[in-house]
């Protein structure tokens, strides 16, 4: 097996290439019938489940094609054999890339609507801008002290340090910012927040009555504890 570390398409070719009939049909079958709003580690939880690929071919298998994808849209790359090709290019060996059954293959994969629209949704995601990441609220509470000390404290101010982690779209590194805000910005801020809630439900509902969803391509999990 021709291994490239730094290129899961190399893997993910091999993969294809090596694998029978059977289990590519399968493979082809299981990602067909998946959620595009799952996230990337569902999909490949879903291959192992319902195939006889590994955790660790599932898991390139899904990068590999996923990150092509994206790629393919960001550039607009036309379907078809152009796009078949550029996913073999990686490949060092020519006659395995003119393999009329791989290419087969790899067409079969990269026309899979549940990966073109996942793809599709990842890409789209990227166009919003500084995206926050797990954000903490510090309390900080300060005494108030008279010009004598020693009489002990008067009271004490509270302030709350809202520390906003983000992504900028400049950088690959996360940035900060914190902000301090006393008891009635954190009300003022909880108003605007469940009213975005609200909204978000709102509009949820109205995308579901017609029988699509709503999803999230780059928060899955994002936010748990």
């Amino acid at each position: 097996m021709f291994e490239n570390p730094t290129n899961p398409i190399v893997s993910a070719i091999e993969i294809l290439r090596d694998a029978r009939q059977t289990e590519v049909e399968q493979l082809i079958s299981t990602i067909s019938e998946m959620d595009y709003a799952a996230a990337p580690s569902a999909f490949a939880s879903s291959i192992v489940a319902h195939t006889q690929f590994t955790d660790t071919e599932a898991v390139t298998i899904v990068t590999a094609v996923l990150g092509f994808l994206r790629v393919a849209y960001q550039s607009s790359t036309p379907e078809g054999a152009d796009r078949i090709d550029l996913f073999l290019r990686p490949y060092p060996f020519e006659a395995v890339r003119n393999d009329v059954e791989l290419r087969d293959r790899v067409g079969q994969l990269l026309a899979v609507k549940s990966l073109r629209l996942r793809a599709k949704g990842s890409f789209l995601d990227d166009a919003h801008f500084n995206k926050i990441l797990p954000s903490v609220i510090i309390t900080d509470v300060r005494p108030v002290f008279d010009d004598n000390i020693e009489d002990g404290t008067h009271g004490v101010m509270i302030y709350h340090n809202l520390k906003l982690i983000y992504r900028a779209a400049t950088s690959r590194h996360s940035r900060t910012l914190t902000l301090s805000c006393d008891f009635e910005d954190l009300q003022a801020l909880q108003r605007q927040i469940q009213r975005a809630l609200q909204k978000h439900a709102a509009i949820e509902a109205g995308v579901q009555s017609v029988g699509q969803s709503v999803w999230f391509p780059s928060s899955q999990g994002k936010h748990e504890d």
